[in-house]
């Protein structure tokens, strides 16, 4: 059983204008009660994507378990795991190799083992 603690977890992608976004999350932060925020305002989150398509506060990432769940905090353009939107389902589990789109950002998530 790995230590989720240890692991850090990439967001890298792409907007349409193909301008990289590179976030990188140590599994201590997500482990926090409330997870991680991502979004567009540096007041809001230290995650930050600049896109005018991003939300203030977009997104939550949270570790429970050892498994990463995303959720979409009520933003304007939505986010979607793999093709499927999230908006109404609270809590929503992804894994390594998934798409997620916040906003029109395309990304994936890399889980990187200690």
């Amino acid at each position: 059983m790995h230590n989720g603690d240890l692991s850090e977890y990439v967001l890298d992608g792409r907007d349409e204008d193909g301008i990289r976004y590179l976030l990188r999350i140590s599994g201590d932060q997500l482990n926090r009660n409330d997870g991680v925020v991502i979004g567009r305002n540096p007041k809001d989150s230290p995650y930050i994507i600049n896109h005018s398509d991003v939300s203030r506060k977009h997104a939550r990432i949270k570790l429970m378990k050892d498994r990463v769940f995303i959720e979409d905090l009520g933003s304007t353009n939505g986010t979607s795991v793999n093709g499927q939107a999230i908006e109404d389902k609270g809590l929503v589990t992804v894994n390594h190799g998934d798409q997620i789109i916040i906003g029109s950002v395309v990304m994936k998530l890399r889980v990187l083992e200690d």
